[in-house]
């Protein structure tokens, strides 16, 4: 399989319950939202470090610098394209063209979401199209979980099978 894991922890205990246990602690902050998730996910990495479940050298190895570069990339995109007034022109022209009822809205960001998904990563297009919901159910004044939800999927149903 993967890299070897250390025989035991610094304590003598096993590394599985070990790790399973700082996992579950990890989760239970998380879930709190008291404290930012990419800290306590380091925080988490480091005990693990630091206790001796792995060494650094095999966490180092245990990182996807791909998937690192690809949401890099992504959210550069998503810098650009907000910098550049589109997430406004969508917003604006997706509620003239639905005058402004929420239904409509739903179906036209629907419809965009798909579409954009047949040319992008889905991670990517929902991070485009989420800022553009957010506007348009702020101004419309209903809740966004629907419009989230159908983007979801949407960008689902137009992304390409690979």
């Amino acid at each position: 399989m993967g890299g070897h894991v250390a025989s035991s922890v610094y304590f003598g205990m096993s590394p599985m319950w070990v790790s399973t246990v700082i996992l579950a602690v990890t989760y239970v902050v998380i879930m709190s939202e008291k404290i930012n998730r990419a800290i306590i996910a380091l925080i988490g990495a480091s005990v693990m470090i630091v206790i001796g479940v792995f060494s650094q050298e095999e966490a180092i190895k245990g990182i996807d610098w791909n998937t690192i570069g690809l949401l890099t990339g992504m959210m550069i995109l998503v810098s650009v394209s907000r910098r550049s007034g589109m997430f406004q022109y969508i917003a604006v022209w997706s509620a003239q063209a639905a005058r402004a009822h929420p239904a409509k809205m739903l179906l036209l960001l629907q419809i965009a979401t798909a579409v954009l998904s047949a040319f992008l990563d889905n991670v990517t297009t929902v991070l485009l199209m989420v800022p553009v919901t957010l506007a348009i159910v702020k101004e419309l004044e209903v809740p966004a979980y629907p419009f989230l939800f159908a983007e979801v999927f949407a960008s689902n149903i137009g992304a390409p099978r690979r």
